[in-house]
């Protein structure tokens, strides 16, 4: 089912942690990344819709965005942007552990860091 969440509910929706399922950040950076597809595709199609609706966007959030960016940029930056394509979130397998201090902590694999900062960061040469 597909729901409309805004103010309070968004907040909580990509915030809260402890109270939700087993409280892991693994299952909020799950909601953040549906919540973030949600807003990508509303954002794309209201753009692709009217062409100056980047226009409307800051002037409506001018009043709280803070940026040393001037607005011709961040325009010229959102329409550059929007044929990018966006890559999955790339996670580590690993346990969660309830902590000595009572915080769910995470224990990543550690041969499978080493597997992916080799294959992300090291090209090798012939």
């Amino acid at each position: 089912q597909t729901i409309h969440l805004m103010g309070q509910h968004a907040t909580n929706f990509v915030r809260t942690r402890k109270s939700i399922g087993k409280g892991t950040n693994e299952e909020r950076m799950r909601r953040h990344r549906t919540y973030l597809q949600a807003v990508e595709s509303r954002f794309t199609s209201l753009l692709e819709a009217n062409p100056s609706f980047v226009n409307t966007f800051f002037s409506t959030v001018d009043p709280v965005l803070e940026s040393n960016l001037s607005r011709g940029r961040m325009i010229n930056e959102v329409n550059r942007a929007k044929d990018y394509d966006i890559l999955p979130v790339e996670t580590f397998p690993g346990e969660y552990k309830l902590g000595h201090d009572g915080f769910m902590e995470f224990h990543p694999d550690t041969d499978s860091i080493l597997s992916w900062v080799l294959s992300t960061f090291y090209t090798p040469v012939d």
